[in-house]
């Protein structure tokens, strides 16, 4: 059982044992809409944040800051491709902006994650997937109604000890 005041610590044992093992960081951005210049808009572009390990539904900073998972691509070079949907165009979009970013292509980018908590900071805005029951920190599996809730550290226990496995052999 987790409460707010054993966040920092679990974070920071997160940290060390995801680093430790050498598991390589994802990229993390922010989509920024420029100034118009003279009235004309300009390309929406992704601006590089904190690096992250993804852990499920939450993503965990080097700094030791947590999200709430937001769109996650891997970016690809610009061409034209034909749409079912304005979904598929606005993914698509994202990988081009993320390509343009100088992000290598076939690398994952996790676009305006959700921030929880700022590093160094104790406080916590629990929203999205991370829930509190009764002073227990708890992750939410599913955005369905009365989906079964899960203890942030037997969460983070098992995601670490999955990326670990998956991506961990190499840095």
């Amino acid at each position: 059982m987790t409460s707010r005041a054993q966040l920092p610590e679990l974070l920071a044992s997160a940290r060390v044992r995801l680093d430790d093992a050498g598991v390589p960081l994802d990229r993390h951005a922010r989509v920024v809409t420029p100034k118009r210049i003279l009235g004309i808009p300009r390309r929406a572009r992704l601006e590089l944040d904190v690096p992250v390990w993804p852990l499920g539904q939450l993503l965990l900073g080097d700094d030791e800051s947590l999200f709430a998972a937001g769109d996650t691509v891997t970016p690809r070079e610009d061409r034209p491709i034909g749409y079912t949907s304005e979904r598929q165009r606005a993914r698509d979009e994202l990988r081009t902006m993320a390509s343009r970013a100088g992000i290598p292509i076939g690398s994952a980018v996790h676009i305006d994650p959700q921030l929880l908590r700022r590093p160094g900071e104790p406080s916590l805005t629990v929203a999205g997937p991370l829930v509190e029951d009764g002073g227990v920190l708890a992750v939410r599996w599913s955005t369905m109604p009365g989906a079964a809730l899960r203890s942030l550290a037997d969460y983070l226990e098992e995601r670490i000890e999955l990326l670990i496995q998956q991506r961990g052999t190499t840095r």
